[in-house]
């Protein structure tokens, strides 16, 4: 993938003194920054007595806002299709703990979400950045933490697990930091208040869009949070930069620990001083924001539709969706403008990459664009948005995503199983003319879609009142092989004119409902 600066000439300006005089200031800041965070944390330790222990079961039962019973029961009962000492790539998970919650509401929500991460092999590693300990009084220590994981997580290995407490806060600036201080190249960004219950299916679509080769964003959202991001489109074609839909990276993401280091690397970098020759090093808040971050890395997030399930830790309202206007947006633009002139080329030896990376080679429709309520697969299709998708794989027959119009020739839709799976019979529960719609597989060993040369039998379901289409797949020469996905499809041979359809669920070898 070649790369160059989005703007060289404004690079080549900086003079050899300029380059070096913010070179020797960073390293100042840096050493400066990690003498101060060590004195405090003793200071801190020392008038306390005693490290303070996050993981306090009195301080979790008495949340104002207590976890549901529901998502308590969840956790308790999820189970990573990943068994451990499989060979997965590593990822670090990034916990950001802010002060918009109080001390109580933290650690419960704090405890909730590694008993839930620690569940995936692939999390090999958790930075916890607790950020503004001065202001908060909470002072994590990790062996406190992983004492009480100890006792409570028998079934794998535990993740390396550090704990990095700031004196000062860094805001949404921490992540990038943790991240770039991680093991492993992917990073799991999330906060203390987001528990996305679906991380297998965004995993297996990280690594079906090679999203640490191709310095991906892979981000979840409700089917209203996409709706709202995707309406955004920032581009400046003069300068190569388009990255289309904007990301909340804070709500669960996974992002190739490159981007994060670079970005972090250049807002550190972009030190200039002031007439009366002070540094200044102040940030503003549309650069750090972690909407910013997917502008900046000049990519497309790549979104997964979470299902109604999906909760908030204790009950949190879902969060207002902000900063999407084109005030915003421009501010955003003209700061990452002035970002970049101001940042040191050795450092920051490649900015932005101009020939981006298509998905065209991997359609995002094909590799999924909701999660079902299992967290086992994928809905795929290439049929447009629509608020509905979740409802096509919620394990619910009795919600339906309808589709009256706009099938053609090439439509489909489908399934993509996060492990591969033998088939011997699927059944369709909704509403389809079965003989317009065809049925593929894609098989896992020759990476190929098969067509299927099989007639559903239709059966009226009675509770709820849909219609049942059975593919018997027993007797068919792919019955014996692992299939990765599966769709139905409207053939381009087609001689009818295609109809709507209605989607109310899945049911593979008549025990498994999606």
């Amino acid at each position: 993938m070649s790369t160059h600066d989005i703007f060289p000439d404004l690079v080549k300006r900086q003079s050899y003194y300029f380059q070096r005089r913010i070179l020797l200031a960073i390293v100042l800041i840096l050493v400066g920054y990690v003498a101060i965070a060590s004195l405090l944390e003793a200071l801190i330790k020392s008038t306390s007595g005693e490290s303070r222990i996050v993981w306090d079961q009195q301080g979790a039962l008495s949340l104002s806002h207590t976890p549901s019973a529901h998502l308590i029961k969840a956790i308790e009962q999820r189970r990573s299709n990943y068994q451990p000492g499989t060979t997965v790539l590593g990822v670090t998970a990034i916990i950001s703990l802010t002060l918009r919650k109080q001390r109580e509401e933290r650690t419960g929500s704090l405890e909730l979400l590694l008993r839930f991460l620690v569940k995936y092999p692939f999390v090999q590693e958790i930075i916890i950045w607790n950020d503004d300990v001065m202001a908060s009084g909470l002072n994590l220590n990790g062996e406190d933490l992983l004492s009480k994981l100890n006792s409570t997580h028998h079934e794998s290995p535990l993740p390396i697990l550090r704990v990095i407490n700031s004196p000062g806060g860094m805001g949404e600036m921490s992540g990038h930091m943790a991240c770039s201080l991680a093991k492993f190249e992917t990073c799991y960004h999330t906060d203390e208040s987001v528990l996305n219950l679906n991380l297998d299916t965004l995993y297996a679509k990280y690594l079906e869009s090679d999203g640490e080769s191709d310095a991906a964003i892979v981000d979840h959202a409700s089917p209203e949070e996409y709706a709202a991001e995707s309406a955004y489109d920032v581009s400046q074609p003069d300068h190569s930069l388009n990255t289309g839909l904007v990301s909340h990276l804070s709500r669960g993401s996974l992002v190739a620990k490159r981007l994060s280091t670079r970005y972090f690397q250049q807002l550190t970098t972009a030190i200039h001083f002031s007439e009366k020759g002070d540094l200044v090093t102040t940030i503003p808040r549309s650069v750090s924001s972690d909407i910013q971050f997917s502008i900046w890395s000049n990519r497309r997030p790549l979104k997964l539709i979470t299902p109604t399930r999906s909760s908030l830790i204790t009950g949190s309202s879902t969060r207002k969706i902000s900063h999407l206007d084109p005030e915003f947006i421009n501010h955003a633009y003209e700061r990452l403008n002035q970002t970049i002139q101001a940042s040191d080329p050795f450092l920051v030896p490649s900015l932005f990459p101009r020939a981006l990376s298509l998905h065209h080679s991997k359609p995002e429709s094909e590799i999924g664009v909701a999660s079902a309520y299992d967290d086992r697969s994928m809905l795929i299709t290439n049929l447009n948005f629509s608020r509905e998708w979740p409802l096509a794989v919620d394990g619910e027959l009795s919600t339906c995503w309808e589709h009256l119009s706009g099938t053609k020739h090439g439509s489909f839709v489908g399934l993509n199983f996060v492990k591969s799976i033998h088939i011997n019979q699927l059944t369709f529960f909704g509403k389809i003319a079965a003989e317009d719609w065809g049925l593929e597989v894609y098989s896992a060993e020759d990476r190929t879609w098969v067509s299927q040369p099989v007639i559903p039998t239709q059966i009226t379901h009675q509770e709820p009142p849909v219609t049942k289409f059975v593919y018997n797949l027993s007797a068919t020469a792919d019955s014996q092989s692992l299939v990765k996905k599966l769709r139905l499809i409207i053939p381009q041979t087609s001689s009818s004119s295609p109809s709507g359809m209605t989607v109310c669920g899945w049911m593979v070898n008549e025990d498994w409902v999606v």
